[in-house]
């Protein structure tokens, strides 16, 4: 850089000395006596302060342009020389003058601040952030010889952690948030324990302190064996294990069989023992039954039950002795002959069924609406048979039942008990009265007979500043509006009598006409146009 400075001041002296040895008009090769111009000189950026006498130019090159220090060189003119452009210091200097360069004074970025050195050419700015973010984008900026600092102004972000997985077999719970300063709180699920740091928190460096702790199941350890039996621990001794209880035949457990492992780390319950075994007294007979015989009340030993003359065994005769200290089956129960199930009622009927042994009674009915055929009564006799066989029901008959005039009647499935009778009227009828009768167990029609009468349409009034028309009331007349001069109708002009005996459509209204320039201005609107 200095050796291109000492070559810029050359060739200007050079210049300036040819400017002056040339006379008024003298031109060769580029050179104008008059308008000499030593500038021009260009490297690397770099420019004269523009010497100028006449308009020489060597080669294209400009001398001068020179920047340093945050000075820049005027560019003052004097008799048509322009010199200058070399700085140093800050300042541009030469024959024409100096101008020096500044740049903006910088504001604080959002939650920092920002140093200066000053706002010269060269100054320095370096920025911060506040306590809890961090900077974004360059540190230092430099003054530069534009008169603009250099990069682009950085920003302060909040520092943030970010958020972190629940560990197996627990939970990490952060307060506030994710940001400097918060929490993160650990803690495992019922039955494990927590291994390693229980509090982290968030850093400046944006990590969270500390590493992610572990939970792992609580042991409760081996249990010893019962005396005449063992115990089996399934999968291992940690939280959840099961403990299982066995004792060996001809002994049985004195409490529950199993355990289990707890999350505070002990089995639940005690240890049971294993006694010898004992069933005690056998079950005692039931009515009609006895015990035949008994051998004891020791594993394996056997008791014999029988029923009284008349009475048969339901169940096992012979129970035993077993291993887990209860008996192979309850005494059985004797019951009399039972001559089963009665013979199912009618489909339109039931039967009450006092008992099915000997003397029981099946008292059979009829549904409502039904009469019974046969007898009702049916006694369980001492051969283990029913006396009579199920009786029939057969349905009530209500009859047919007239048309009224204009209509029809139908009947549906009949006439019977439950059927339905269904009057519709011609077109143009209603009918009044009840439009379904029912067949019911009293052997009538349910309702009244019902009448058609002729369908008409409600009277109407004309609207306010209108008239109507009717061209009748009956379904398929119709009704014709309009307004007296100065209005007009608002909704429909035409209104049908329907089926239902209703006018259709909305009633209309006469609305005062608006008026434009003199003239009524006439507008009809139609609920049938969407207005």
């Amino acid at each position: 850089m200095r050796a291109l400075s000492v070559l810029l001041i050359i060739a200007t002296v050079i210049l300036v000395a040819a400017a002056t040895r040339s006379g008024s008009g003298y031109r060769s090769d580029g050179y104008k006596s008059g308008e000499y111009r030593s500038g021009g000189y260009r490297s690397d950026g770099y420019r004269s302060g523009g010497y100028r006498s006449g308009g020489y130019r060597s080669g294209g090159y400009r001398s001068g342009g020179y920047r340093s220090g945050g000075y820049r060189s005027g560019g003052h003119r004097s008799g048509g020389y322009r010199t200058g452009g070399y700085r140093t210091g800050g300042y541009g200097y030469g024959y024409g003058g100096y101008k020096k360069v500044s740049c903006v004074k910088l504001s604080n970025p959002a939650n920092g601040n920002v140093q200066q050195t000053g706002t010269v050419l060269g100054s320095r700015a370096t920025y911060s952030c506040n306590k809890g973010f961090v900077l974004v984008g360059i540190e230092k900026r430099v003054c530069s010889r534009n008169g603009k600092w250099s990069g682009e102004a950085p920003i302060c972000k909040r520092i943030n952690c970010g958020p972190l997985p629940n560990i197996a077999n627990g939970q990490v719970r952060i307060h506030p948030d994710t940001r400097l300063g918060s929490t993160a709180t650990y803690s495992c699920n019922k039955g494990f324990n927590l291994n390693g740091h229980r509090v982290r928190r968030c850093l400046a460096s944006g990590k969270w302190s500390g590493s992610e702790p572990s939970c792992s199941p609580v042991s409760c350890g081996s249990l010893p064996h019962p005396e005449n039996g063992w115990v089996h621990i399934s999968p291992n001794t940690l939280f959840g294990a099961v403990a299982i209880y066995r004792c060996k035949l001809g002994f049985e457990l004195s409490s529950k069989d199993r355990r289990r492992c707890q999350a505070n780390g002990h089995w639940s319950g005690s240890a049971p023992t294993c006694n010898e075994i004992s069933c005690g007294e056998p079950p005692a007979p039931n009515e009609n039954s006895q015990i035949a015989s008994s051998e004891g009340t020791s594993l394996g030993d056997r008791t014999t039950y029988t029923c009284s003359t008349g009475f048969f065994a339901v169940g096992t005769t012979t129970i035993y002795c077993q291993n887990d200290g209860t008996y192979s089956d309850d005494a059985p129960i004797c019951k009399p002959v039972d001559c089963g199930a009665p013979d199912p009622p009618d489909p339109n009927g039931s039967v009450e069924v006092s008992s099915t042994t000997f003397g029981g009674r099946a008292l059979y009915k009829c549904n409502p609406g039904f009469t019974i055929v046969g007898k009702g009564v049916s006694f369980c006799l001492a051969n283990g048979e029913w006396s009579n066989d199920a009786p029939e029901c057969k349905p009530v008959n209500c009859g047919e039942i007239p048309s009224p005039k204009n209509g029809r009647v139908t009947f549906y499935p009949g006439t019977t008990f439950q059927s339905t009778a269904t009057f519709t009227c011609r077109r143009g009828f209603r009918l009044s009265g009840s439009r379904v009768r029912t067949c019911q167990a009293n052997g009538s029609w349910s309702g009244r007979q019902p009448t058609c009468i002729r369908i008409k349409c409600p009277k109407v009034s004309p609207p306010r500043y209108g008239k109507v028309y009717a061209s009748g009331n009956y379904p398929g007349s119709y009704l014709r509006y309009d307004c007296i001069y100065g209005y007009s109708l608002s909704g429909p002009s035409k209104r049908v009598c329907l089926p239902s005996g209703h006018w259709d459509g909305k009633e209309p209204k006469c609305v005062k006409d608006e008026y434009e320039y003199g003239h009524p201005q006439k507008y009809h609107y139609d609920d049938n146009d969407g207005y």
